[in-house]
């Protein structure tokens, strides 16, 4: 009686059915590939084509952070002993290579070149005299006049002045040396971030004492600290967007180096973009936010619309 109704009831469905236009089956298509199935997921219409995804190896769209510093930086020591006796800069001067900064007094330097220069022209004088001396006496040995050991004491003078003009020349080369030495120069074009002395004040050699303190901030180098999760995902070249939060300025910049040691206490590593500051701008110690850009264009990086999964 049960299984009567039922065959009743399915023929009313499928008569009814057949009214409506007939039944339409809707059933899931799967492709199938040499040991892959494709699995069907949602996705956007405008999706592009699993074969022209690509997958970025990149650290696409992550927060770094790091802080300007100087290109270069040297802390500027006498060089010669002495009283200071004038400073031509002051904190903040921007100087150019080559410029004068802090100056030696150089009256005891000239005294001793003018020694020096009277000790060579005496080591000269001696030369001249002995080299004459020599050369008589070779000739009336050459002659069998005078015994060997004659001249072999005078061969020995006269090496002997030459040994003291080569030793005078290079007191007088050294005196000289110290007198420039006297006067200290920008190494490089840069900035005065600290002025160490003032008039009046003794300067030693030994130890040294520092001067001043130059800086290169053109251009600026930004240190960023990366984790060492992230060791091969940098390279060379990189770009990234920067932004320095005190003063709002965004700009693009590229990786300039990668250093190839990790700090064992933070395990990161040190990536340094080289930022141009003609208009010094940026300071030296301006921190700084970093995204690096991705390998791909974000554009397409689209959610995937399948998943291959392995048999």
């Amino acid at each position: 009686m049960r299984k009567a109704i039922s065959c009743t009831t399915l023929a009313l469905a499928l008569a009814a059915a057949a009214c409506n236009g007939g039944v339409k089956a809707s059933l899931p298509e799967t492709a199938t590939k040499a040991g892959t199935t494709a699995v069907a997921q949602p996705t956007d219409p405008s999706s592009t084509d699993v074969a022209s995804l690509t997958a970025s190896t990149k650290i696409t769209g992550s927060l770094l952070t790091g802080a300007t510093e100087p290109h270069r930086r040297s802390a500027l020591a006498a060089r010669v002993g002495g009283v200071i006796s004038k400073v031509y800069v002051r904190d903040g001067d921007v100087v150019k290579a080559g410029q004068p900064l802090v100056a030696i007094d150089p009256e005891d330097f000239n005294l001793r070149l003018a020694q020096a220069e009277a000790g060579l022209s005496a080591a000269q004088a001696q030369y001249t005299a002995t080299k004459l001396n020599w050369e008589r006496i070779k000739k009336l040995r050459d002659d069998k006049a005078v015994p060997q050991s004659q001249l072999d004491g005078v061969d020995a003078q006269f090496e002997g002045s030459k040994a003291a003009v080569k030793n005078a020349e290079s007191t007088v080369a050294m005196t000289r040396k110290a007198i420039r030495d006297a006067l200290l120069t920008a190494p490089f074009s840069g900035v005065v971030t600290k002025r160490m002395v003032n008039e009046g004040e003794f300067a030693t050699a030994m130890p040294p004492t520092i001067l001043a303190i130059v800086e290169e901030v053109d251009p600026l180098d930004l240190r960023v600290q990366v984790p060492a999760s992230d060791m091969g995902k940098i390279s060379v070249g990189d770009l990234a967007k920067i932004r320095f939060p005190a003063t709002g300025m965004e700009i693009d910049a590229h990786v300039t180096r990668v250093v190839a040691s990790m700090d064992a206490r933070s395990r990161t590593f040190a990536v340094i973009f080289e930022i141009p500051n003609p208009e010094r701008t940026l300071w030296s110690g301006m921190f700084a936010d970093v995204r690096l850009s991705e390998s791909a264009p974000r554009a397409a990086l689209k959610p995937a619309i399948a998943t291959q999964v392995k048999e």
